[in-house]
């Protein structure tokens, strides 16, 4: 059975280009890229597209567009879908991102399931507080 091609838009291909490019090119948040004019000449695109794939990267905190000053490294670059061995430089599948809700699920559940059995504990230790305060049990 065969899977489906996904067509992927020229400016989502650009940013997976640029993200690429930062990357191998071991830019740290904060560092400078390249001019728009030498963008558009080095992956030889339009201006549209260029603005495009980098609104995309500045929506995930990839890169960081300041008018007039430049298009600089973002803070959020080595985050989990950009560095991590799972998600090279590429966007995570469909399923990848379902498994990680699957695991974040089980994740969840036990947290929530030690939080219980310890707040159990913590009211143990308000009851006999008050209690040692207030033996009779009587109220204010």
């Amino acid at each position: 059975m065969s899977t489906p091609v996904r067509h992927k838009r020229l400016s989502d291909n650009l940013a997976d280009q640029i993200r690429a490019h930062i990357i191998e090119n071991k830019f740290d948040p904060g560092d400078r890229h390249p001019s728009v004019a030498e963008l558009t000449a080095c992956f030889q695109v339009g201006y549209s597209t260029l603005r495009e794939a980098l609104k995309n990267l500045e929506t995930l905190g990839a890169v960081a567009v300041k008018h007039g000053s430049g298009i600089f490294v973002g803070e959020y670059l080595k985050s989990l879908f950009f560095l991590h061995p799972v998600f090279p430089a590429t966007q995570p599948s469909k399923q990848t991102l379902l498994d990680l809700v699957d695991a974040r699920e089980i994740i969840e559940v036990q947290s929530i399931a030690l939080a219980t059995a310890r707040m159990h504990h913590h009211l143990d230790s308000i009851r006999h507080a008050i209690l040692k305060w207030n033996p009779e049990g009587e109220q204010p």
